[in-house]
């Protein structure tokens, strides 16, 4: 069974979820309802806001791709962060 959002509790350290909000959330093609629940909560109302819309059609966007230099020996890139430029995003 998938839940696509859950609102619940982790018992293993006493930790409870509330006032959780969903916001311009979308789906596509869920499961039937025997086969998956769109939403879960553990205890009832811990969704304050639940947003979601479910989509009549979908076209994936392409993904990303990098094409770094590899070490074949190390299976790791071989840049650094030297190599890429940086930027002040603001703050202190």
């Amino acid at each position: 069974m998938t839940n696509l959002w859950t609102a619940g509790a982790n018992l293993s350290v006493d930790l409870y979820a509330e006032d959780i909000w969903v916001e311009d959330s979308y789906v596509y093609e869920p499961c039937d309802e025997s086969e998956s629940r769109i939403g879960w909560e553990y205890n009832d109302g811990s969704y304050t806001n639940f947003e979601v819309t479910e989509l009549q059609e979908f076209t994936p966007r392409d993904p990303p791709s990098v094409d770094l230099p590899w070490d074949s020996e190390c299976w790791r890139p071989t840049y650094t962060c030297a190599d890429f430029w940086q930027e002040h995003i603001g703050g202190e």
